[in-house]
């Protein structure tokens, strides 16, 4: 069968569109690695941009690019607590319900962030973060009002690193996070 040559035309017009939009599109997602190379170059600064997203001032913007950029597109963001009734639930997000539900909370308030001790286990190109956190509402405060941990799944593509799954627990005032967690064994 030959197809007629406005339909021959059609198509080429209809290839040379998704062409460009394929090319557009992919010039686009390569901007955003390459501006946080550093952030993903490595174990320790993807873990360490985790922390970094979250932390801020009150009134100011988290930077969620980074932290679009530091997950992979299919992670999930799973917390842990136990609710209103003292039943332990688990809640999943994506890392866009993540930053969906959590924008506003963190533009409200002062928070600062960081691990104070992680154990990296390593195989390949996957990796497990086992990391202890403390947040404190300013920078310089000595006694940090909520303490937990994170289990932090990465894996490789060969170029750099991606969170595929985040696993947190904040302490409780009934669980309280060992103290071998805040120091290398």
């Amino acid at each position: 069968m030959v197809l007629p040559i406005k339909n021959i035309q059609f198509m080429k017009n209809i290839y040379t569109v998704f062409c460009s939009l394929f090319l557009v599109f992919n010039i686009q997602s390569q901007d955003v690695p390459n501006k946080y190379a550093a952030n993903v170059s490595s174990i320790d600064s993807i873990v360490s941009s985790i922390y970094e997203i979250v932390s801020g001032e009150k009134g100011e913007e988290r930077n969620w690019e980074l932290h679009q950029t530091i997950f992979h597109p299919e992670a999930q963001i799973i917390s842990n607590y136990v609710d209103k009734n003292g039943e332990y639930q688990i809640n999943f997000l994506t890392v866009d319900e993540y930053m969906d539900q959590y924008r506003d909370y963190f533009k409200e308030n002062y928070l600062f962030e960081q691990d104070v001790n992680r154990e990296i286990e390593k195989f390949g190109n996957m990796a497990h973060v086992f990391s202890t956190f403390e947040s404190y509402e300013k920078p310089g405060d000595s006694i940090p009002y909520k303490k937990g941990t994170a289990s932090i799944q990465l894996y490789n593509d060969g170029k750099r690193w991606y969170v595929l799954n985040m696993y947190y627990k904040n302490e409780s005032k009934n669980e309280k996070v060992p103290e071998k967690y805040f120091s290398s064994n």
